[in-house]
């Protein structure tokens, strides 16, 4: 197998034996055209960006990670495993006394990303543009987009290194998390987030509830605006608005839309 990465990023090699009695497992590597000239790989190793977990039962399964890749992390790894009682003799060949599979991995420089500010709405707000400048990449560019709370914003694809979004109606329903993004021929997708943030606008269900003693009563607030607020319910006594823990129970949750925030109040009487 093989996989593309780019700088920074992290990658994980997954092994998985079977044999009696059951096998070790051992990581090798070898840099990029120099395949016969594997060394072992320990736990720790690269300044701690390795990380190998191993675990024996009826089989062996280890997992290799290693994380914010540089370009010298190219190169082919290797998953050996054996239960040849000779497996460590260095007098043994081990293409012999080991089974092997490997994965090669190309890291190419990630591509750098001029992007806009974080934004915060403010009553009576100006349009919002949003604007992002691919400056470098590791191959030709094939499009580039926007992405808001996850999904692709209709009609933002093109074929630039420079991209911007307007928002022409700053409300807090256009809060959230943007991205632009931009994929290539050869080369993993990169991207960079923008928070445009906003104020909670909250709004009631209804002003008034009315039910008789014993019976359950509910009541909920709808807000838009990010990031989502914490919801806290008070309850009016003599004039004063107060907590009441054993009299409510409170349920908090992002709506589908991930723009809306829900909180709902459930009560009873005791």
């Amino acid at each position: 197998m093989s996989e593309t990465k780019l700088t920074g990023d992290a990658f994980e090699l997954y092994c998985d034996v079977v044999g009696n009695p059951t096998p070790e497992i051992q990581w090798w590597y070898a840099e990029v055209n120099r395949a016969e000239s594997f060394k072992q790989l320990w736990d720790g190793a690269r300044k701690r960006r390795v990380t190998i977990n191993t675990a024996y039962g009826a089989n062996g399964v280890s997992v290799l990670r290693i994380t914010r890749l540089t370009l010298e992390d190219s190169g082919t790894y290797e998953c050996r495993a054996s239960n040849d009682p000779r497996r460590n003799d260095l007098r043994q060949n081990p293409s012999i006394t080991w089974i092997r599979a490997q994965a090669t991995i190309s890291v190419l420089q990630k591509p750098r990303i001029n992007a806009s500010e974080e934004v915060t709405i403010r009553p009576s707000a100006v349009p919002i543009i949003l604007q992002c400048n691919l400056t470098t990449n590791p191959s030709p560019l094939q499009s580039s987009f926007w992405m808001k709370n996850g999904e692709e914003i209709p009609g933002t694809r093109k074929n630039t290194n420079t991209t911007e979004y307007k928002i022409t109606k700053a409300r807090a329903e256009e809060s959230g998390e943007y991205l632009c993004v931009f994929t290539f021929a050869s080369s993993p997708v990169a991207n960079i987030s923008i928070e445009v943030k906003a104020a909670p606008e909250i709004t009631g269900h209804k002003r008034s509830e009315n039910k008789n003693e014993g019976q359950e009563a509910v009541m909920y607030c709808k807000s838009v605006g990010f990031p989502h607020p914490e919801w806290i319910w008070r309850k009016r006594i003599n004039d004063v608005f107060e907590v009441s823990e054993p009299e409510f129970s409170l349920l908090a949750y992002p709506l589908e839309s991930n723009l809306e925030s829900l909180s709902t109040a459930y009560l009873w009487a005791l």
